[in-house]
């Protein structure tokens, strides 16, 4: 590990409902691995990173170990975080799978991100070959229909 990176034990974090992350003002580029959603948590991440461009989250579904007192209920906050409104442009979603907590992540940065002009979500994930057409197209449905913040901004569909 060189000293431009660092460890941060993501599922300890995660479990804590009001982790208090340091200040990421140089952060330009960041990509979250996280095992399952902690709304409030990532949310709070992207407060501590106001000069974020890219954001690139993947569902790190291979190594989930959910907490049995795992709770997805997330209110909206009422401040947005400033990267968000000023300054990410982009947003990366791999191994999406619709679920209700990625859903309301996705949402929430499309109605906020004032400056996005590229969403890219990954459904790289493995389903039958005869549900996995539909469910793309329900995916699609649904990301298509939540709001923007942006009107100038493309949304990637990739298998």
């Amino acid at each position: 590990m060189n000293s431009n990176s660092a460890y941060l034990p993501l599922q300890a974090i995660l479990c804590a409902p009001t982790f208090d992350f340091p200040e990421f003002s140089c952060l330009l580029d960041l990509e979250l691995r996280i095992p399952w959603f902690n709304l409030s948590s990532v949310i709070n991440l992207l407060r501590k990173c106001p000069m974020l461009q890219v954001f690139k989250i993947c569902n790190d579904w291979k190594r989930s170990i959910v907490p049995t007192d795992y709770s997805s209920s997330w209110t909206t906050p009422s401040r947005v975080p400033d990267c968000l409104v000023s300054r990410l442009t982009k947003i990366e979603f791999i191994r999406y799978e619709g679920s209700k907590d990625e859903l309301a992540l996705i949402g929430y940065i499309l109605k906020t991100g004032l400056v996005l002009q590229t969403v890219t979500v990954h459904l790289d994930w493995l389903y039958p070959v005869k549900s996995k057409n539909k469910k793309k197209y329900n995916i699609t449905a649904e990301l298509c229909a939540i709001p923007r913040g942006s009107n100038m901004f493309l949304i990637e569909i990739k298998d």
